[in-house]
């Protein structure tokens, strides 16, 4: 409990409970005292538990996987990859002052829980659940605004050159349909006729500013509004130096997906409005993108998900 202050004379932790999600998380209150006052404070802890494959993987420091495997078992460095990554990025976030929940505490020891987990601090949802889509798109706006230098998150490596980050998503496409054998013939020639497309157009989607991208930013799953009126982000796992034009073409899926095409539309055109940049020749393909993660995510679940997201005549 390094974050607590100083003269601490007592410590309790209480209402503990499992919130769920990808990874373990729970909800607790924590109450601690000193000479003359009492604190509580209701918290979030995140554990890192397995390995995910987020659709866009982390350019690997190896320099820096390779000193924690002399000390962690491999599976387990994965795991803490991924818990540095986002404790880092929330607190760069902080920083600079983008709305996300404050990160207290980093633990990489195994003996403490067995496996790596963050403290954050626990934000209150408003119980106004109407959600405002250009608040939403204002919000991705300004986080693809914010200059990658300045937050200084070493987890995250830039892509090597301007086609480097369109290259990376075919070839993890390509990836998983040489890995897969569940799809059927006429799913899978679907899947290959939308990577051959992508292939042929790599070359056209040159991204000279990359900037910080969420990688899974979805309207009342992972932003929400707090009781202070402020949108607050969360899950940062999956975030990655890369084109904004990635982050705009799969929230376009997603909410296209949940909340249907006009809405989607309007997402677009109101992040338009307040990005500083151009993503308007780059935003089919990373829409493309986007319905591609998706469609392989359901393809277990639904027979044609490509038909059923309407982006393959």
């Amino acid at each position: 409990m390094g974050f607590l202050p100083k003269g601490v004379t007592f410590v309790n932790v209480s209402n503990v409970r499992r919130s769920g999600g990808s990874n373990d998380v729970y909800s607790f209150l924590l109450t601690y005292r000193g000479t003359g006052y009492e604190q509580r404070t209701n918290l979030i802890l995140k554990t890192y538990v397995k390995a995910l494959e987020p659709i866009l993987k982390t350019y690997a420091n190896h320099d820096s996987f390779s000193r924690l495997s002399y000390t962690y078992p491999p599976l387990y460095c994965g795991n803490l990859e991924r818990c540095l990554k986002e404790f880092q990025v929330l607190k760069s976030l902080e920083r600079v002052g983008f709305p996300v929940p404050r990160a207290y505490l980093c633990e990489r020891d195994p003996n403490v829980l067995g496996n790596p987990f963050i403290i954050m601090q626990k934000e209150e949802r408003t119980k106004n659940n109407t959600f405002n889509i250009d608040c939403f798109a204002k919000n991705l706006a300004h986080l693809h605004s914010l200059d990658v230098p300045t937050l200084g998150i070493d987890a995250l490596k830039a892509p090597e050159d301007t086609f480097a980050f369109a290259r990376r998503s075919l070839l993890y496409f390509k990836t998983i349909m040489n890995l897969s054998s569940r799809h059927s013939k006429g799913l899978k020639k679907d899947f290959e006729f939308v990577i051959s497309w992508l292939e042929s157009n790599v070359s056209k989607n040159r991204c000279l500013n990359y900037c910080l991208l969420h990688g899974d930013y979805r309207a009342r799953l992972n932003t929400f509004l707090t009781q202070g009126s402020r949108i607050v982000v969360l899950d940062w796992e999956s975030a990655e130096i890369g084109d904004p034009a990635y982050d705009v073409g799969y929230t376009y899926a997603r909410t296209r997906a949940d909340f249907g095409e006009k809405t989607a539309d309007r997402f677009v055109q109101e992040y338009v409005r307040h990005f500083d940049g151009d993503i308007a020749e780059r935003l089919l393909f990373y829409k493309l993108v986007g319905h591609m993660r998706l469609a392989i995510l359901h393809s277990s679940v639904l027979s044609n998900p490509l038909t059923a997201y309407r982006f393959v005549g």
